[in-house]
């Protein structure tokens, strides 16, 4: 009890060195308290502390105490012990960035199942999904800025020790690595490091197994990226449409220009891909995102009647198929199983033509309770037409 009190003044920044030290002093003085334990409690409340700031918000206040705390306990191996050893502070940050992953998979675990149920929220769900959000980008941030200074740790002691003829040894071990699911620890911040983009720039949340994941995970993936890009498919249709506000040559302001914003939104898709994917898998990734959202836009216009067809619908997800170079980069896929969606898509096509060639047949059976030349000239201008470009759109989609 008299090491959590000592150790819960950490969250209170200005005292932190402090903090260090009378917690080290209380586990030299009590041969049941562990210097390693204290230092990873330490580490812990700093994540989680409550913080009003905007900085903290956004898992920066919670990045720089890591890093600083971590840096204070290497500095106290380096007095105690030693130049390089750093056994303790290395412990710590991997026990800690463990902890963070913990953190980053329970938070992001809640915040799925709570975006599933979202039409039963209600007030206190809602205070627990802010503080789950926060606690996931702190956990991520923290993590990340941690194996910075590990990195950097390694990289000046290995300098140091290397002009003085020694070598260095790092007390993380393989075993330590394969806990954590990588290889060294600058594999392990890039991830953290992508994690963390995606907190903070579209509001994504995943942890390191989905993000590494393959399979029933990546398609969750690609359903989120795939969702960034359905405003571009409605810009698409209202243009499509011809919807007043949205030719050009009216706008204003270039923030009012449909292609401009067409851009921006398919550029920040791309780059949640590439977070999502890494860069070595964000081509094919792309090719699958774009093909995803036009079968998805198709499915709910079709399937489930969320508004009426038109000839924009389709319109629109082929010319974003265009316009995002998916069509030319369909020769570049290597693996069966990218083809998969772009066949949804062409499905999706046909369903839409013999809904409209139904439509069509209803017409015409209904010739005696309408005029006929009423009737003759909604299937010639519109049923029909739309239909049979359906099925060319779909034919070209197989061929590719």
């Amino acid at each position: 009890n008299l090491l959590q009190h000592v150790c819960s003044h950490v969250v209170f920044h200005e005292e932190q060195e402090i903090v260090v030290n009378d917690a080290m002093e209380l586990c030299d003085a009590f041969v049941n308290l562990r210097r390693i334990d204290a230092c990873v409690l330490l580490v812990e409340l700093v994540i989680l502390a409550p913080s009003s700031s905007s900085s903290s918000e956004n898992g920066k206040g919670d990045e720089h105490e890591c890093a600083k705390l971590l840096k204070r306990l290497f500095a106290i191996e380096k007095d105690e012990h030693s130049y390089g050893s750093g056994s303790l502070a290395t412990d710590t940050a991997t026990r800690a960035i463990i902890f963070c992953q913990q953190v980053l998979s329970d938070c992001s675990e809640y915040l799925h199942s709570s975006a599933a149920n979202c039409a039963q929220e209600h007030q206190n769900s809602t205070v627990a999904t802010l503080s789950h959000r926060r606690n996931a980008k702190a956990a991520a941030s923290a993590a990340y800025s941690m194996l910075g200074v590990l990195i950097e740790h390694r990289s000046t002691t290995s300098s140091a020790l290397s002009s003085r003829g020694g070598v260095y040894s790092s007390s993380a071990t393989p075993g330590m690595f394969s806990r954590m699911g990588t290889k060294n620890w600058g594999t392990l911040q890039g991830e953290f490091q992508r994690i963390v983009a995606l907190h903070k720039e579209f509001d994504i949340f995943m942890d390191l197994s989905e993000l590494r994941g393959k399979r029933k995970r990546q398609k969750s993936r690609e359903e989120a990226a795939a969702q960034l890009l359905i405003p571009a498919i409605e810009i698409l249709c209202k243009r499509k449409n011809n919807t007043p506000g949205d030719n050009p040559r009216t706008s204003t302001t270039l923030n009012d220009d449909p292609q401009i914003k067409l851009r921006d939104i398919i550029a920040k898709a791309k780059r949640a891909t590439c977070l999502l994917f890494g860069a070595k898998y964000s081509t094919s990734a792309w090719c699958n995102v774009v093909e995803l959202a036009a079968h998805s836009h198709l499915s709910n216009s079709s399937h489930y009647n969320k508004r009426p067809m038109t000839s924009a619908d389709d319109s629109a997800c082929f010319e974003l198929l265009a316009m995002t170079g998916t069509l030319d980069d369909i020769g570049c896929k290597k693996e069966k199983e990218t083809s998969t969606t772009l066949a949804s898509v062409a499905k999706s096509f046909l369903e839409m033509a013999l809904k409209k060639s139904y439509d069509a047949a209803e017409l015409s059976l209904s010739v005696e309770s309408w005029s006929t030349t009423t009737i003759k000239s909604e299937t010639s201008c519109n049923t029909i037409p739309h239909a049979m470009r359906c099925v060319i759109r779909a034919s070209f989609l197989l061929q590719e």
